[in-house]
């Protein structure tokens, strides 16, 4: 073989091995920049989802806080008929609820936004018990038997003008 063909052929060689050495650290490194970049989206996309989550949530509970608070709903001398119609006039407000529900410390259902189930009682009297005791807006998922779905529910005492319990609403949210 003449010298000029064996220098050809070594800088040929050269040449692969080298440019197979800078496409292999190029690929790596847009692997590595691809990744990272798209691990960053989604911790943004879950923050921000978690975000959106908390603040609907919050919102929730304070239009349940709102709503039991209110002064009809927790007087004594309010009928089942002005509850009814003022949880229709808060169901119309926040139109995210399905339905707003007044029981009584019993577990009774004395009024509700959609007219179901009035007067029948809640199953889990347990349950009021331990409504009764809290000073918070409980969250919880529950499936409807009148509405045939599986509901979130928010549900807050209600007390009278002297703090003592008188019942709890409930809004149920799909």
């Amino acid at each position: 073989m003449k010298f000029h063909v064996k220098i050809a052929l070594m800088f040929s060689i050269l040449f692969l091995i080298m440019s197979i050495a800078l496409i292999s650290i190029t690929y790596r490194s847009s692997v590595h920049t691809i990744e990272e970049e798209t691990r960053k989206n989604l911790e943004s996309m879950t923050v921000n989802a978690i975000d959106k989550i908390d603040m609907l949530l919050y919102e929730r509970i304070v239009n349940a806080k709102l709503v039991a608070n209110d002064g009809i709903i927790g007087s004594l001398t309010s009928s089942p008929a002005q509850l009814a119609d003022r949880l229709m006039q808060y169901r119309n407000i926040f139109r995210n609820f399905i339905s707003l529900s007044f029981y009584d410390a019993r577990g009774n259902k004395v009024a509700d936004s959609s007219g179901l189930e009035i007067l029948e009682q809640h199953p889990l009297a347990a349950y009021w018990k331990e409504t009764l005791k809290m000073r918070d807006v409980i969250i919880g998922l529950e499936k409807s038997d009148s509405l045939g779905r599986i509901l979130i529910t928010f549900t807050s005492v209600v007390r009278d003008r002297n703090g003592i319990p008188v019942g709890a609403v409930v809004l149920n949210m799909p």
